[in-house]
C-alpha cells in the first residue's frame, strides 16, 4: 500500500474502509454475540463510531475488566499502561457532553 497523495481521494478512501470496517464490526458482532466497538477518527479530526451496543456501555465494561486486570497486576507489581486508556476514557466523556450540548 503507498499513502494517496490527493487530499479528496484520501477522503474518499477513508469513507468506504469506514463503510467496510463498521459493516464488518456489525457482522462480528451479530455472528459472535460479542459487544463490538469501534472508534475511529477522520484524517480532519472527526469522530466516527460504531458500537453493537452503546460505545460509552462497551468502555465501560472495557475499562471495568481492566480495572480488575489492574488491580491484579499493581498486587504483583506489573504495570498495563491503563491511566491512558482511563485518560482516553475520561477524553471520551467530555467529547460526548460537548457533542450534546
Amino acid at each position: 500500500m503507498k499513502l494517496i497523495e490527493s487530499e479528496r481521494a484520501h477522503m474518499v478512501s477513508f469513507s468506504k474502509r469506514k463503510k467496510t470496517l463498521f459493516r464488518n464490526a456489525k457482522k462480528f458482532a451479530t455472528h459472535t454475540e460479542a459487544d463490538v466497538g469501534v472508534i475511529l477518527f477522520s484524517p480532519s479530526g472527526k469522530l466516527c463510531s460504531y458500537g453493537s451496543t452503546s460505545i460509552k456501555e462497551i468502555i465501560d465494561k472495557y475499562l471495568k475488566v481492566k480495572l480488575e486486570d489492574h488491580k491484579h497486576d499493581y498486587a504483583v507489581g506489573k504495570s498495563n499502561g491503563f491511566e491512558t486508556l482511563e485518560d482516553l476514557h475520561i477524553e471520551l466523556q467530555a467529547w460526548n457532553e460537548s457533542d450534546k450540548k
